[in-house]
């Protein structure tokens, strides 16, 4: 299995792998353009692993209440030998 033997618009040869029984990669292979045109228009629609994107607003006070749950967490902790020792905390 070689590489692509597609040639980018700058000149430059594609340095992807070609496909199995194929000279091109996938994103050169002519075969391959209608799925590749439908994986493109979802572009930046959808949150990672199938979820549905949040809003602008409500994905910043799920990280706001993360992080005070967080904090909250920590500062509940009983105190360890190691968090006691006063070279762990500069002055």
């Amino acid at each position: 299995m070689g590489f692509c033997a597609a040639i980018k618009p700058d000149g430059a040869r594609c340095k992807a792998r070609a496909m199995q029984g194929s000279q091109w990669c996938f994103n050169h292979h002519p075969d391959h353009s209608q799925e590749r045109r439908r994986n493109a228009s979802k572009g930046g629609q959808r949150g990672g692993r199938g979820r549905p994107a949040r809003s602008g607003a409500e994905g910043v006070q799920d990280i706001r209440y993360l992080i005070k749950s967080l904090t909250d967490d920590v500062l509940i902790l009983p105190p360890t030998e190691f968090r006691l020792r006063e070279d762990t905390c500069p002055a």
